[in-house]
């Protein structure tokens, strides 16, 4: 079980930093330091010397006690900074997943979804076609050659390539004139216009 319920001058310090007004939710919103990620989902609590909790975990614990090991502290409202203990309970990480895919929360991060993409469905399709070597492409579109090669073997943005024939199996010389024949041979002409515009 965690626990760690602060002295009366550190929950005066807590209850400072949540506001109970701003949300017409009826969400108590953490107004100070935050953690998790990058964006800073969910607030912080500094407990002592190098002793840090999030906010919605001790908001919990100071109504409700102990949590048990292993239990998340979960979100009704889906407000990761509110601190409000009628909208905070406690589930497993599964329930805390199912109860995330049932209100249709999940993030979709392939493809142009993610945001740390270099490239679109577009890119990948005149990549996966381009008659030139790995290491030319890569130059184009400022990727590693391994990302191309990736692609090209469909290993990713299959999606985006499904509906394109099967690339040819690609040998050293795969940019000569022979090879570029072979390849047009194989696509129709409005296909490679298509996607390489």
């Amino acid at each position: 079980m965690t626990t760690g319920i602060p002295t009366e001058t550190r929950l005066n310090n807590f209850w400072a930093k949540v506001d109970k007004t701003s949300s017409t939710a009826g969400c108590w919103l953490w107004t100070g330091a935050k953690q998790g990620g990058r964006r800073g989902k969910y607030g912080a609590f500094q407990m002592g010397w190098k002793t840090q909790k999030r906010a919605h975990r001790l908001s919990f614990e100071i109504a409700n006690g102990p949590i048990p090991d292993g239990m998340m502290v979960c979100h009704s409202c889906d407000t990761p900074l509110c601190v409000n203990p009628a909208h905070l309970f406690l589930g497993t990480a599964k329930d805390n997943v199912d109860d995330m895919s049932a209100k249709n929360r999940k993030v979709n991060s392939i493809g142009e979804k993610n945001g740390a993409s270099k490239l679109t469905a577009d890119a990948a399709r005149s990549i996966y076609i381009d008659p030139r070597t790995n290491r030319e492409i890569a130059q184009d579109y400022n990727i590693s050659s391994e990302l191309i090669s990736q692609i090209r073997h469909r290993k990713i943005w299959a999606d985006a390539t499904a509906d394109l024939p099967v690339q040819l199996k690609r040998k050293p010389g795969a940019g000569s004139p022979g090879y570029k024949y072979r390849l047009a041979r194989r696509l129709p002409n409005s296909t490679v216009q298509e996607v390489t515009r």
